[in-house]
């Protein structure tokens, strides 16, 4: 029987005025990395990816990297301006 392994998370808080969001990396319950950051800057996404994906070889470093990358076009489109407020939960 083989074990379940949880997906990489990644919670944010859609900003309400400003361009940072805090960023949290989760594997199930444990917490790998929390970071408040202007996503749309790519040495922000950069920064924030390598200190997630540095000594965890199980971690896709591509799937990570496009999946912040989708954060942030979120964020610059319009749809993470923050209106609603809340926090939201993506897979990487």
């Amino acid at each position: 029987m083989s074990a379940s392994v949880e997906p990489l998370t990644i919670e944010y808080q859609r900003p309400t005025k400003s361009k940072t969001t805090t960023l949290t990396a989760k594997i199930g319950g444990d917490i790998l990395h929390v970071e408040t950051l202007d996503i749309t800057r790519s040495t922000s996404r950069e920064r924030f990816a390598k200190d997630v994906c540095n000594g965890r070889p199980g971690i896709d470093r591509k799937a990570f990297d496009a999946e912040l990358l989708r954060i942030a076009v979120d964020m610059a489109s319009g749809n993470g301006d923050g209106r609603d407020g809340g926090a939201h939960s993506t897979d990487a």
